[in-house]
């Protein structure tokens, strides 16, 4: 059978937002203690650019096998954090194949990943479906139409990446080796 390849654009899973994270608390106190002897205007679109990509290599590190590539895309902040939070937008490619016998077999996480995120609640009336079968059915047999939040789930169902890859340790291994004290010196 010949493999088949597809580009998709979607969000990087885990990325919850810069907005009320610890990384922030973080630049926000080097800015402060920077400020006080220097008065310079802040990038902060290019320093929480920078972050992202950092992150994005990370994930790149921890993919399944059937992604065969990863390239960050941008960064899209709110202009107001009152309903949503900044989100990395990547494209991935990956093997249709790969991605049809990872349905096959990992209903178990794919519907713990749906239920977390399509479980309806006072407020929120999802657009899918939180069981797994209805899901899985709702995107059709055609790889070319399934969207990013579906691709998005596959991602984060996967266990490689379940196991491997965290946005805090991330976080902690910037502020420890004082690679975001140069990020943000850079963009002052």
């Amino acid at each position: 059978m010949d493999t088949q390849i597809i580009k998709i654009d979607t969000n990087l899973p885990f990325f919850e937002g810069f907005y009320g994270s610890d990384i922030v608390n973080f630049i926000d106190s080097e800015i402060e203690m920077f400020n006080e002897e220097n008065d310079k205007e802040i990038n902060f679109s290019k320093i929480y650019e920078e972050i992202a990509k950092i992150y994005v290599e990370n994930f790149k590190q921890n993919l399944p096998s059937w992604v065969k590539s990863v390239k960050f895309n941008e960064i899209v902040s709110p202009r107001f954090y009152n309903f949503t939070n900044d989100i990395i937008y990547i494209t991935v490619e990956y093997d249709v194949n790969g991605v049809l016998n990872f349905m096959e077999n990992e209903k178990d996480s794919i519907q713990d990943t749906i239920k977390q995120y399509f479980t309806p609640y006072s407020g929120f009336s999802p657009s899918y479906s939180n069981d797994v079968y209805n899901f899985l059915n709702s995107m059709g047999d055609d790889p070319n139409d399934w969207d990013n939040i579906e691709m998005m789930v596959m991602l984060e169902s996967s266990q490689e990446i379940q196991d491997n890859f965290d946005i805090s340790s991330v976080d902690l291994e910037l502020v420890q080796n004082e690679k975001l004290t140069e990020i943000i010196l850079e963009n002052l």
